[in-house]
């Protein structure tokens, strides 16, 4: 699902963000 990867990969972004 392209919803759930783009929560993902935004997820992932916010993780290696902070």
């Amino acid at each position: 699902n392209r919803v759930v990867d783009l929560i993902e990969h935004m997820a992932l972004v916010a993780s290696s963000s902070n």
